[in-house]
């Protein structure tokens, strides 16, 4: 079974919906089963600002109305101005019928666990 780009894009907007159970728990349950992860990235910027590389490029997807995305941004942030670095913050852009047609494309299927996982359920 083959998905459109349009349910692919509905169903994957679904699976990544967060609920807050009150004002201050706003961390998704993935954000939470993930926190090696979420260490591991913090260990990788702590050692590029220790090296002589210039500039670094980090994407993130930012749930604006969740508290502890800012606070992980901002705790992310700090690594980089405990050596007074420059940080900019750029928001990316797309219409919706753009996002959900690069959602069904090869690559993405390929490097996106979440969309592969919805592909290969839908056709089975």
């Amino acid at each position: 079974m083959t998905l459109s780009a349009e349910e692919a894009g509905h169903e994957t907007n679904n699976h990544i919906r967060r609920r807050c159970r009150g004002q201050n728990d706003c961390r998704s349950r993935a954000d939470k089963n993930n926190d090696v992860v979420l260490r591991i990235r913090e260990v990788v910027f702590e050692e590029f600002v220790k090296s002589d590389n210039y500039g670094l490029i980090f994407t993130y997807m930012w749930g604006f109305d969740h508290p502890y995305h800012w606070e992980y941004l901002d705790r992310l942030a700090d690594i980089f101005r405990r050596e007074n670095a420059e940080i900019y913050y750029v928001e990316l852009v797309a219409a919706q019928e753009i996002r959900l047609a690069r959602n069904a494309t090869e690559n993405r299927l390929r490097y996106k666990a979440t969309l592969r996982e919805l592909y290969q359920n839908r056709q089975l």
